[in-house]
């Protein structure tokens, strides 16, 4: 469903050098966003950033988890 973003992710990432973990990570992270979010990656807008970080706020989930989805997200929106 989300083949197209995570592909321009990844052809990113490889053009920046990261390591195929961290390319792996983002993608995993970035599904997860995108799942939530409910709609096309290329209609995301910044509520829905803020409203999944919110989520995961409130949910109790750890500043540094919260910061490696925000890396992800920060990552396909550059």
């Amino acid at each position: 469903m989300y083949e197209e973003a995570l592909s321009k992710v990844i052809t990113a990432g490889k053009m920046r050098n990261l390591s195929e973990r961290s390319i792996t990570t983002y993608c995993d992270n970035l599904t997860i966003f995108f799942n939530f979010a409910g709609k096309n990656p290329f209609d995301i807008n910044m509520q829905d950033v803020y409203d999944y970080i919110l989520f995961k706020k409130l949910k109790g989930v750890k500043a540094t988890t919260i910061n490696n989805y925000h890396a992800a997200i920060r990552f396909f929106f550059r």
